[in-house]
């Protein structure tokens, strides 16, 4: 995915939920991991593809959800975007 495709800033926030949603495979175990409320995951996720212009997740009722091929482009990014954060 080009970066320079995105519709505004790419914030910390933006990452850190998308991460959370990949490896805990849904909103309410990332609103878990993230020690926030699941409206708040659902939120930020909605300014994300906003953002992209293109949906991140696909749900799964009953199993969870899935990131989208956008979602999947960004993901490396956004882990890299968080390690170079911690570390600075």
């Amino acid at each position: 995915m080009a970066m320079g495709g995105l519709r505004g800033d790419l914030e910390v926030r933006h990452c850190r939920a998308l991460i959370a949603v990949a490896d805990g495979g849904g909103v309410v175990a990332a609103a878990r991991a993230l020690g926030v409320s699941q409206s708040t995951v659902s939120e930020t996720l909605l300014a994300l593809e906003r953002l992209l212009g293109a949906p991140v997740l696909q749900r799964r009722p009953g199993l969870g959800a899935a990131l989208t091929p956008a979602a999947d482009a960004l993901l490396p990014h956004a882990r890299e975007l968080i390690t170079v954060s911690e570390s600075a």
